[in-house]
């Protein structure tokens, strides 16, 4: 009885299948920069307030120079009357920034 020592060899794979296997990889490796923030040229959604609101309905994005005027809650008053309480859209993309402006009724300031 004779044994044979040939080594074995791993069965070779097709071309095909290591073209689509690296660009699957090639796939993975850019996913990532798809989540990446990408620039706008809007402001995001304005802040929120305690004791305001926007007046009117918010669009979905603004420009910049356009603003928003708010408006006190039910319940509560301008801290100063007749000042004008609104943000702006700047160059930036940023609001322009915007104290709370109203109290509850009844409080003094």
């Amino acid at each position: 009885m004779r044994a044979s020592c040939t080594p074995l060899k791993a069965p070779l794979r097709r071309p095909e299948r290591l073209a689509s296997s690296g660009r699957f990889a090639w796939v993975l490796l850019l996913a990532p920069l798809l989540l990446l923030p990408t620039s706008s040229d809007a402001c995001d959604d304005p802040p929120r307030f305690v004791s305001m609101k926007p007046q009117g309905t918010l669009k979905p994005s603004y420009s910049p120079g356009e603003q928003i005027v708010y408006e006190c809650h039910l319940g509560f008053q301008p801290v100063t009357p007749g000042q004008v309480l609104a943000l702006v859209c700047q160059d930036n993309n940023t609001w322009s920034s915007l104290q709370e402006g109203c109290k509850k009724d009844g409080v003094l300031p």
